[in-house]
């Protein structure tokens, strides 16, 4: 508490550790906002709009550029309020240096102090600059990491590993860089220029008027002040989740055995193996030409397959019911002449897409 007659310290007075806290606090909230908005309304555009492709849940590099740009696009715009407050803090730093006095006090001060000033509608300043610059980042960093990913794996002898991963989030950093960053400084400034009593800015009209303002003054490549953090920032965050994302849709070929054939019914484990064997070679051969199945083929030494058993006969038959229900491509195999069902085997599918359905199955022991 302040002592009596002496007023409360000022921001610039705030100790180090508050004043990044502070900043810390507002590019958290506009994190949430925009990233939590992005993925919500990436998966409806996915699954309600756009749609997977028949084969049971592959979604094509268009689709994926598409949802990935308007997601991106709609999750910024949603979330330009929150990200003009994170940008006005973090400029409270060089309005230090510059010996000029601090605007805002916190998050919630901002809030109240850019609506007060310009209304509702101030807190949307600088949002068409921020909009195209998600839009755009988004557009490169999906369409580029997958895209040189692929060719990489297909035309290389690098493997999907840590060296593939970071060549590709290199390259799409890249990308998403040199297509977001003249975006970014408009956007920057436009959101730290002063506004009048009706929301307008009095350095700039418009995004397009702060761009030609700034490439006249300033030159062109003035557009691409900050290029190097912000592709190394971009590579960083791709290579974080990249590898979880890819983890996820990783290509698995699932095959489930009955285990009773071996503990109840004693048949040799070879004679189980060979079953699996012939269910995986016929979901194979059934759906050769599928994307998945292709991309599987394409690199042998890096198949992946996951035995699971199922308990006896009903329960067996009963999965291949529920799987040929839902869409999933797989082979029932009937070992002859008995007409025993013995074990099914499903195409190779990412693995999120099929794992869901068989997460109640145990490993084959």
């Amino acid at each position: 508490m302040a002592a009596p007659g002496r007023s409360a310290p000022e921001p610039a007075q705030w100790p180090r550790l508050a004043k990044l806290a502070a900043s810390a606090c507002a590019a958290t909230v506009a994190e949430l906002v925009y990233s939590g908005g992005r993925m919500l309304l990436y998966e409806q555009l996915r699954e309600s709009v756009l749609g997977r492709s028949k084969d049971g849940g592959s979604f094509p590099v268009w689709k994926a550029a598409v949802g990935g740009l308007v997601s991106g696009a709609l999750g910024q715009f949603l979330a330009s309020p929150t990200d003009l407050v994170k940008v006005q803090m973090q400029m409270e730093g060089k309005r230090k240096l510059e010996g000029q006095p601090p605007r805002v006090r916190g998050v919630h001060h901002a809030f109240i102090k850019i609506a007060s000033e310009g209304g509702l509608r101030a807190l949307w300043a600088g949002w068409a600059p921020n909009v195209q610059r998600a839009a755009l980042v988004n557009l490169g960093d999906l369409t580029t990491y997958d895209s040189v990913k692929h060719f990489l794996l297909r035309n290389t002898t690098l493997q999907d590993n840590c060296l593939c991963h970071g060549l590709a989030s290199t390259c799409s950093g890249l990308v998403a860089a040199t297509m977001g960053t003249p975006a970014d400084v408009v956007k920057t400034r436009i959101m730290n220029q002063p506004w009048d009593s009706n929301g307008k800015g009095l350095l700039y009209k418009s995004s397009v008027d702060c761009l030609v303002q700034t490439v006249k003054i300033e030159g062109f490549l003035s557009l691409y002040k900050g290029f190097l953090p912000m592709w190394l920032r971009m590579r960083r965050r791709k290579m974080a989740t990249s590898r979880r994302s890819d983890a996820s849709k990783r290509l698995v070929q699932y095959v489930v055995v009955r285990a009773d054939l071996v503990h109840a019914l004693s048949w040799p484990l070879g004679a189980v193996i060979t079953q699996a064997c012939h269910a995986a070679t016929a979901a194979i051969h059934l759906h050769y030409a599928d994307t998945h199945t292709q991309d599987y083929l394409a690199d042998l030494d890096s198949m992946h397959k996951v035995v699971l058993q199922a308990p006896d006969e009903p329960s067996l038959t009963a999965l291949s019911a529920s799987l040929r229900e839902k869409g999933i491509a797989h082979k029932l195999w009937v070992e002859q002449p008995e007409n025993t069902p013995t074990c099914l085997a499903l195409k190779p599918y990412p693995r999120d897409t099929v794992h869901p359905l068989l997460r109640k199955l145990e490993l084959f022991k």
